[in-house]
């Protein structure tokens, strides 16, 4: 009975988390590449601090 109503439903529950950050952290949403000049770039974060930049597109014929 404590197995039904504790232990089932939390390893429902882990199970539901752990695909749901492997889906998170492995599917990849953008593929690609660009083309133009560094125009800025700068550090940021408050916890994770990461290097991020903007491009100035060009067209290219």
């Amino acid at each position: 009975m404590i197995f039904k109503r504790f232990v089932l439903p939390l390893l429902l529950l882990i199970a539901l988390l752990a695909g749901y950050f492997y889906l998170a952290l492995h599917w990849s949403y953008s593929s690609g590449e660009r083309a133009g000049w560094i125009q800025k770039l700068s550090k940021k974060g408050w916890v994770c601090k990461t290097w991020e930049g903007e491009l100035a597109l060009v067209s290219v014929s």
